[in-house]
């Protein structure tokens, strides 16, 4: 069963996520295609490709979530070679259905720390309407958009703004003039019980991408359906980890034979590299020694204390990694050596089992010390 499911993920790796994220520039040489008509080919596909590489599939997949829904591309007109052509049915198609682009329900985003006086959050059986000011990203599920400037939110053109004579400029025919507004609901449990499930109103600009829930709702399946089930039940784990304050580690589901095998009580070697959990790293002094007496320094004089008061040490330390940091064969950083940024955290994993989500919801639930309405009496 192992086997097979194997030969099913390599399958499924050959051909469904080499079709959306592999760039057609590495698909494999054909025998039957002379080298110059190929040349050709490889020219004229690389227009029609993003940044010259990259497959198109795979890029409107991820760039359809982080584009603005109002962001609008330049009506100045195309070249007339086939990137061009690309890029204004591009232009046209995204103008004709603005709905296309733009956080989804599955997209998780986060909502980002607040300035000024916060978000506005809206109860629709009250009508009565709040702001809140947060200090941590929190995450929040979409519920839907609305662009309507007639239901009370507060939106402007960019004509209306440029009203005043003194700030009035030159007419703007293509200039944006609509604000699209999501209407997301609270659903991170370390954030402020009072706004938990809460309704609030945002630009698109008030949210943060989900690297995490991007990949698993698009990449990830590409790669392998079934690590795709177990990625979404461990995750409904850690958020039970969460609630109960139980280490994830010890609700670790998908523990599969690969997975027991790397558990430091069966794996001396993994348990070498657990022997400090990542932090610092392993060394050799090869050199030491002291400067007690130069110009620089100064000494005690009193009665029995007559000596210098600081001492010069000169160590030099050999470090021993435990893997020698760089790419591997196929391109990719094996050991970042400062494991710093969500980027980094994804690359190289946290030292402890939990990967590091007991910290993580630590520093979140702090953030709700911090977070404050202008209606002391919201509830």
């Amino acid at each position: 069963a192992t086997a097979t499911g194997v030969n099913i993920m390599e399958d499924q790796l050959d051909s469904v996520f080499t079709a959306i994220y592999g760039s057609p520039l590495s698909w494999g040489k054909k025998e039957s295609i002379s080298p110059g008509v190929e040349r050709g080919l490889r020219s004229f596909v690389s227009q029609l490709l993003v940044n010259g590489f990259g497959n198109p599939l795979g890029v409107a997949a991820i760039m359809r979530e982080l584009q603005d829904p109002d962001s609008r591309i330049n009506d100045t007109p195309f070249s007339i070679t086939a990137a061009g052509a690309i890029q204004a049915g591009a232009s046209a198609l995204r103008n004709e259905a603005q709905n296309i682009v733009g956080y989804t329900p599955i997209s998780f985003p986060f909502l980002r720390p607040s300035t000024g006086d916060g978000y506005l959050r809206v109860d629709e059986e009250s009508a009565i309407q709040t702001r809140w000011r947060i200090t941590r990203p929190i995450r929040v599920l979409v519920l839907g958009r609305d662009s309507d400037a007639t239901k009370g939110l507060p939106t402007k053109g960019i004509k209306a703004a440029q009203s005043s004579p003194a700030f009035k400029g030159p007419d703007q025919p293509g200039a944006q003039n609509r604000k699209t507004f999501y209407k997301i609901m609270i659903l991170d449990f370390n954030a402020p019980s009072k706004i938990f499930g809460k309704i609030f109103k945002v630009t698109h600009a008030d949210l943060m991408p989900n690297p995490g829930a991007l990949f698993g709702a698009y990449v990830l399946p590409a790669l392998s359906i079934t690590a795709t089930a177990d990625t979404i039940a461990q995750s409904l784990v850690d958020e039970a980890a969460t609630i109960t304050g139980i280490p994830a580690d010890t609700l670790d589901l998908v523990m599969n034979e690969d997975a027991a095998f790397m558990k430091a009580e069966n794996n001396p070697i993994v348990k070498s590299f657990e022997s400090a959990s990542g932090r610092g790293l392993a060394g050799v002094i090869s050199s030491l020694s002291y400067d007690w007496i130069d110009s620089t320094n100064t000494w005690e004089i009193d009665w029995n204390s007559r000596a210098p008061k600081m001492a010069k040490v000169t160590l030099n330390f050999d470090v021993i990694h435990d893997l020698p940091p760089g790419l591997d064969h196929s391109g990719y950083n094996r050991a970042p050596l400062y494991n710093v940024g969500d980027i980094m955290h994804d690359v190289a994993g946290d030292p402890y089992n939990d990967d590091g989500r007991a910290s993580h919801d630590a520093f979140k639930n702090q953030g709700r010390l911090a977070a404050q309405s202008n209606d002391p009496e919201a509830d």
